[in-house]
């Protein structure tokens, strides 16, 4: 995963076409909710036939892009649980953040410590197994 290495933001904003086409590339399709609804919110349904991502309304374009993200590793970990587990959502923010990287958009530091933010509302959720994969991946 690589960082702006600064808090200026995205290096380049993303386009819905950009997320739209990014997802096809991974086998979902991307819809987007009606304006003024689930404002800030993102969700996918990795169980759909194609697995679809449906974003919300974001006041923030670096948050809506690393939420897309975040939702398209749901839809490409298929192997994980329905039921949305600490290692669950790890494992989908770094996918996420891995495809984004392939494709050329990185995030500010803020950005990606607001997702860890995200994820850490996950702790105490998991069985075993999930919680020592999320202390692997911090090194524990």
């Amino acid at each position: 995963m690589r960082l702006t290495g600064s808090d200026s933001g995205m290096n380049a904003p993303i386009s819905d076409a950009g997320m739209g086409r990014i997802a096809r590339e991974h086998g979902a399709v991307l819809r987007f909710a009606p304006a003024g609804t689930m404002r800030d919110l993102s969700s996918s349904d990795r169980l759909a036939s194609p697995p679809s991502i449906t974003l919300g309304t974001y006041a923030n374009p670096e948050a809506r892009a690393a939420d897309f993200f975040h939702e398209l590793g749901h839809c490409v970990n298929t192997s994980d649980t329905v039921i949305a587990t600490m290692g669950n959502e790890l494992r989908a923010w770094i996918t996420g953040f891995e495809i984004a990287s392939a494709a050329g958009v990185t995030f500010s530091t803020s950005e990606v410590a607001r997702c860890f933010r995200e994820l850490s509302s996950y702790l105490g959720t998991d069985a075993s197994a999930d919680d020592r994969l999320w202390h692997d991946a911090k090194g524990w």
